[in-house]
């Protein structure tokens, strides 16, 4: 994987966790302090810096938190300063490694400039405006659809209770009935955005031939295209979490498993795709049956599917080529 940043030159880190009004920071030298949220309190970060004359070297690592870690990491960009995001629990994890029990603000901004220090990540390749304004889109949706499905389950569960709650159920008809048109109009949204980019737009058209790939699951895709281009076929199966995971130690001859770390939302949609996928094409049905005649079970085959088709869709977005689909028999 492409990577933005060396550590062949000596590199100094800022451990840095963030909040969503201030953040605080940690260096060698220095106790922690905390600043706050804006411009203000990056242009007092860089004058409480040791050395900061020499700010390319520098390198704020962070948790990965959403909008407040972002919003942070580009306002240190515009000052120079690099910064990498972090699985915040791959920090916990070293921090319980290291027998730090304590939980606040100050030792968690130590926990990440040593977790930095110790393991010297580097930045990934950076994404497009447009695939972060579509991520946040394709989030908007996701957090309306989980909304959108726990109503219908209270609506069949009212349902099934005696008595009169016809006035009840008309609230809550009138409020699926809004998140329908929230969702609708989201999509437009996506729709929108993905035909204004070329890049998204061809990526998407490509995706879109995939049998079983969905206008949602390929929007996800895009939405990652640029860290899809830049790394190999195995890393992009790490990144969603679709890697096998052995557990054979000593006596303990555990069934493997795939791994789940990663991308939660894309690994789940492609398992409903892999399903859709080998009832219309030819190729990942026989692919499938292959798997099931050789004795694995139905959803580790369903599982190799949805793995194929992440690699099929890393593989064409490389050679900006479209998939052929071999219809099964009628």
């Amino acid at each position: 994987m492409r990577i933005l940043h060396s550590t062949d030159q000596v590199t100094r880190f800022i451990g840095i966790d963030v909040a969503s009004r201030s953040f605080v920071a940690a260096v060698d030298g220095r106790r922690p302090r905390s600043f706050g949220m804006d411009e203000t309190g990056v242009q007092e970060l860089l004058d409480w810096l040791p050395g900061n004359d020499d700010i390319a070297r520098m390198t704020a690592v962070m948790e990965h938190t959403g909008a407040y870690s972002r919003c942070l990491a580009a306002m240190l960009a515009e000052h120079g300063i690099d910064s990498v995001l972090v699985d915040p629990r791959r920090v916990r994890d070293y921090a319980c490694s290291q027998g730090i029990r304590t939980k606040t603000d100050n030792v968690d901004a130590r926990a990440i400039l040593s977790f930095a220090q110790h393991f010297q990540p580097v930045n990934r390749v950076q994404r497009s405006m447009a695939e972060q304004q579509l991520s946040v889109l394709l989030g908007q949706r996701s957090l309306l659809v989980r909304q959108r499905a726990m109503l219908k389950r209270q609506l069949a569960s009212v349902a099934m209770l005696p008595g009169n709650l016809e006035a009840g159920n008309e609230a809550m008809l009138a409020v699926q009935s809004t998140l329908d048109d929230s969702i609708a109009e989201l999509d437009r949204l996506i729709d929108c955005l993905i035909r204004e980019d070329e890049r998204l737009s061809k990526a998407f058209a490509i995706l879109m031939s995939i049998p079983g790939i969905g206008r949602v699951n390929a929007a996800m895709l895009c939405a990652r295209l640029s860290v899809i281009e830049d790394c190999s076929a195995a890393e992009l199966t790490a990144l969603v979490g679709l890697s096998p995971k052995h557990r054979q130690s000593g006596n303990m001859q555990g069934r493997s498993r795939i791994d789940k770390q990663g991308w939660s939302g894309l690994r789940r949609t492609l398992y409903m795709s892999a399903l859709a996928a080998v009832r219309s094409d030819e190729t990942l049905a026989e692919f499938r049956q292959r798997l099931i005649d050789r004795g694995k079970p139905k959803i580790l085959a369903a599982v190799a599917v949805a793995r194929k088709l992440l690699v099929i869709s890393h593989a064409l977005i490389r050679k900006q080529e479209k998939y052929v689909t071999q219809s099964t028999a009628a």
